[in-house]
């Protein structure tokens, strides 16, 4: 009675008519060989002395399924997030990566519009001194042409 916890006399004798009960049903079950039962089917006569009923022996293989069953199914839980946070941590990758491409984009379009900028100035350059060129020589061909009026003009 002390190692089941148990304080009543008649609830201790009521336990054990239900312990001996239960191996005369597991014996004729059986076929009367005892040596053929499974390990959960025995469960109770090991559990009841140590204050389990036979009714609480018996659940004993259920409800370890069932806590078998929620670890897996919190440890499903964390490999999904797991996996959520992994796929997170590659969008975010993909996201900076597609943010450096399109820098690098715009800095090579910055800088093909400095050197297109650049090569019409130089170009501009180019037209205006040749313009230049062409004005002086016009000016120096006029001035020759006056030159030459003059010394006609003189002779």
């Amino acid at each position: 009675m002390r190692l089941a916890a148990v304080r009543s006399y008649t609830d201790m004798v009521e336990r054990e008519q239900a312990l001996e009960g239960y191996r005369v049903w597991l014996t004729q079950h059986l076929g009367g060989d005892l040596s053929k039962a499974t390990d959960e089917q025995l469960l109770p006569m090991t559990m009841v002395p140590r204050g389990y009923t036979v009714e609480e022996a018996l659940a004993l293989p259920v409800q370890w399924k069932a806590e078998a069953d929620q670890r897996a199914a919190e440890e499903a839980g964390r490999q999904a997030e797991s996996e959520r946070q992994e796929a997170e941590r590659k969008a975010l990758a993909e996201a900076q990566e597609a943010v450096r491409a399109i820098r690098e984009a715009e800095t090579a379009a910055r800088v093909k519009i400095a050197e297109a900028k650049a090569a019409a100035a130089g170009a501009t350059a180019q037209a205006q001194a040749e313009e230049a060129a062409a004005d002086g020589q016009g000016r120096a061909e006029a001035a020759r042409v006056r030159a030459e009026q003059v010394r006609t003009q003189a002779e």
